[in-house]
């Protein structure tokens, strides 16, 4: 999980203040700025950067708002105002693609200037601030006592964002741990939510840990369901700043399924030995059966799992890369293997005349394919390697840019093909076949085509992807080898229609009618 890091806010009397952030986000297209000016003074003289960086000047009234898209990936931003009345303060703010760049006070008058840059899903500001005081000096006002409220508020301060980091929930789900402790430390202590929290911080909500320094920190952020949502680790943060936990575009899930016979104490993650995170099990053990998910930034990492009797178990070359998402299956043959070795790196070769654009593999394909494992298409004659898959049984899918299932099979045991051939280098050539087509000229949408070799007792899954319909009217090809076959088609409501032990060959066409 990606976690965007910032500075709170500067005040700056009768001086110039700087702050810098460093955003991690995604950002879509040009980032919007907002203007904000708010107070009890009677108006103000604005002046702004807006469209185009040309600058914008007109009076206005409180509070006053005004957002502009200004173009460009970097920019150079200023506001100033002027109190047109002789009373009254006012502050105004600047908001970057929905944050915060700075804010300040103003009585006679204040300027807010700075850059703003973006490159990829990083974001860099630099702003700064000046306070221009009335020209005649205000009466000095008489100190009154405060009122009962006021007072209560100086017994039982809030915690002050200047000393203290904010930790916002920009998730869609509650979270119920948030777990914050110095790079080094052996262990994540205690929750920093209280009872004061509630012990729950909701969604678009936050909180303050106060008093913090400066150093090297390592955050885990866990949702009510006990997932981890973010990991964020050896990250330098203190007061000023904020964390906000979001869902970015470079995240990868990791789910930890324990299949095994025993329950598993310890799971950690890394890029190697030295820079392995500490045990992410926290309250209490992985039951048999249970599972766990962990999101966290794409990488090659190495996974370690301990059961609670202490078997050890390590999974090399797990390339988030290139996967929208791993399942460690921990099963008591892969704690028997110790799980050393027990990848391969799979090359997929195009032997075909089309460009491939999907290639799915995971352990159980009745569940659905799940995310595509390639992010540019592999050209006729070109290939693609999959690196870091566990050596268990496994299916996969290959299709075409032109939606033509070019190849399948399922519940491969990979630690069986290592085996015979001698090798976790392994090669998988899509070739040319029969081409056969099938045609929706029924009046309903299909949702669901199972295959199987005639004779074969296994009811193969569904080939189509959870986000594929053959819809009325619509065909899809598959590139399959001549041969006698099973096909069973589902349509979206239900229904059912099938073709029994027929005699596939090239150009064969399955007309599917009401």
């Amino acid at each position: 999980m990606s976690l965007k890091v910032k500075h709170t806010k500067i005040w700056v009397l009768f001086i110039v203040g700087a702050a810098a952030l460093l955003l991690t986000a995604c950002f879509g297209g040009g980032p919007e700025t907002t203007y904000k000016c708010y107070g009890n003074a009677s108006g103000l003289l604005v002046e702004y950067t807006g469209e185009d960086g040309v600058m914008v000047e007109e009076s206005v009234s409180l509070p006053w708002t005004q957002s502009v898209v200004i173009g460009g990936n970097e920019l150079n931003i200023v506001l100033s105002a002027t109190n047109e009345g002789d009373a009254g303060d006012f502050t105004c703010e600047i908001i970057v693609d929905d944050h915060s760049v700075m804010t300040a006070e103003g009585a006679g008058g204040l300027e807010i200037s700075g850059d703003y840059s973006k490159s990829g899903n990083t974001a860099e500001a630099n702003f700064s601030s000046a306070y221009i005081p009335h020209e005649e000096p205000v009466a000095e006002a008489v100190e009154e006592e405060p009122a009962e409220e006021e007072a209560a508020a100086e017994e039982a301060p809030a915690p002050d964002p200047a000393t203290g980091l904010q930790i916002i929930n920009g998730l869609d789900a509650p979270i119920c741990a948030v777990y914050l402790v110095e790079s080094g430390a052996p262990d994540w202590g205690e929750s920093r939510l209280t009872e004061a929290d509630d012990f729950i911080l909701l969604p678009d909500t936050d909180f303050i840990i106060p008093d913090m320094e400066t150093k090297s920190y390592d955050i885990l952020v866990e949702a009510c369901t006990g997932d981890i949502v973010s990991l964020l680790t050896r990250t330098e943060l203190g007061p000023n700043m904020w964390v906000e936990i979001s869902t970015y575009e470079t995240d990868r899930k990791i789910t930890v399924q324990n299949n095994s016979s025993v329950d598993v104490c310890e799971f950690s993650l890394g890029t190697n030995e030295d820079n392995r995170t500490r045990n992410l099990i926290i309250d209490k053990p992985l039951a048999a059966g249970d599972e766990k998910e962990i999101v966290i930034n794409a990488g090659v990492l190495t996974l370690w799992a301990k059961t609670c009797d202490g078997t050890d178990l390590q999974v090399n070359n797990v390339d988030l890369m290139e996967h929208d998402g791993y399942v460690l299956d921990i099963t008591d043959d892969l704690l028997a293997s110790g799980g050393e070795g027990g990848t391969a790196d799979i090359e997929f070769i195009n032997d075909t005349s089309v460009d491939i654009c999907g290639l799915y593999m995971l352990e159980d394909a009745s569940k659905g394919w799940g995310g595509n494992y390639l992010t540019d298409p592999i050209g006729s004659g070109g290939n693609h390697t999959l690196n870091g898959v566990p050596q268990i049984e496994l299916s996969y899918k290959v299709e075409s840019c032109n939606g033509i299932i070019l190849g399948w099979a399922y519940d491969i045991d990979f630690a069986q093909v290592v085996e015979e051939i001698g090798t976790t280098d392994l090669t998988l050539t899509i070739s040319e076949k029969a081409l056969m087509k099938i045609d929706n000229t029924s009046s309903l949408d299909i949702c669901g085509l199972y295959i199987r070799a005639t004779g074969d007792s296994n009811i193969y899954p569904d080939v189509l992807s959870e986000d594929v319909t053959l819809g009325s009217g619509q065909q899809v090809g598959l590139n399959i080898p001549p041969g006698t076959y099973d096909f069973v088609v589902e349509s979206c409501t239900g229904e059912t229609q099938d073709l029994l032990a027929e005699n596939i060959y090239d150009g064969y066409v399955w007309e599917i009618s009401d």
